[in-house]
């Protein structure tokens, strides 16, 4: 939902549309939902042709939309500049880029991007205190994590991470001067699927927790890594961090 969603009705969803020659491109679309159907439907971003993959949407306070494009799946290299691949992008709510972004003006780059080198990359949430975007980012075989987004900040993959690969061959150093730390490191791997902070009041206990899900039952304990955490909750499937 828009965060003035209570005055003009604007619900925001992405997906993964056809383009010519079989390719496919990344969607950021808006619409009016009156509580029984949309409309008005407007697609305000189309991506260049990029492997489709899941993805996720988060406003931050300032009022602009982080989404996220997956790297896993081959074509253009996730650190390269002049694709969306392994990104998350940042737009104003109409689409347009915000000058401000770390990429705009810079040649050969897409002024979208707002970091860098990710993988698969199934959770995005602002701090409800600092408005600072968590993030969750999915290793290839262990090292799932999660990450405090930099603009212009370059997480590593394909070539740096806390697992290994696939075929079991290993990864780069993540502590490689120029690659951005995670904050959580899982390992082995849980598959998180989702991420949020919870600020309700219907669970005291819970207030200000980063909340993150697993796909994978009975992950969900204390990381295996972590530079910035304090007390740990656990709760099923779910594993929980305050911040």
């Amino acid at each position: 939902m828009h965060p003035k969603f209570a005055q003009n009705k604007w619900i925001y969803f992405d997906y993964a549309k056809s383009l010519a020659d079989g390719k496919t491109g990344m969607v950021m679309a808006r619409a009016v939902y009156d509580g029984t159907s949309l409309s008005d439907v407007r697609e305000l971003y189309v991506s260049p042709p990029t492997p489709a993959g899941g993805s996720r949407m988060a406003f931050a306070p300032d009022g602009t939309v982080y989404m996220t494009i997956s790297g896993a799946v081959g074509g253009a290299d996730p650190r390269k500049l002049d694709a969306v691949a392994g990104k998350v992008i940042r737009l104003r709510d109409d689409g347009t880029v915000p000058p401000d972004n770390p990429f705009v003006g810079k040649a050969g780059a897409r002024p979208e991007i707002y970091s860098l080198g990710h993988r698969d990359q199934f959770g995005l949430a602002p701090h409800p205190v600092t408005g600072q975007m968590f993030h969750v980012e999915l290793g290839p075989y262990g090292g799932d994590k999660v990450n405090i987004l930099k603009a212009g900040g370059d997480y590593g993959w394909p070539e740096y991470g806390y697992g290994r690969n696939n075929d079991s061959s290993p990864m780069g150093n993540p502590n490689t001067p120029g690659i951005e730390p995670a904050l959580l490191v899982w390992l082995p791997g849980i598959t998180p699927s989702g991420l949020l902070f919870y600020t309700a009041d219907k669970f005291p206990a819970w207030k200000g927790n980063l909340m993150v899900c697993s796909t994978v039952r009975g992950r969900s304990m204390a990381p295996a890594v972590s530079n910035a955490w304090s007390s740990t909750t656990r709760c099923g499937k779910r594993g929980a961090k305050r911040f």
